[in-house]
């Protein structure tokens, strides 16, 4: 997934494609913190884990939009 969208944004193929590589990059960052990362604030792995997930679903949405809404180039 991620190597299609690295393609097609590195070609002008899919508008907000460089939103959903990295979205995907976010989310892959997500599934790594969430081996046990402990924080000074208090937050638990998982809590990481769904902050950074949140943050990675969002962006791949805005990219998925920016793909429907404009279309392709």
């Amino acid at each position: 997934m991620l190597g299609g969208y690295i393609y097609l944004s590195s070609r002008s193929k899919l508008n907000g494609a460089w939103l959903l590589v990295a979205g995907v990059l976010i989310t892959s960052v997500s599934a790594v913190g969430q081996d046990g990362v402990v924080l000074f604030f208090g937050l638990d792995h998982n809590r990481v884990f769904h902050l950074v997930q949140m943050l990675g679903v969002l962006t791949l949405a805005v990219g998925v939009q920016k793909g429907l809404v404009l279309g392709t180039k």
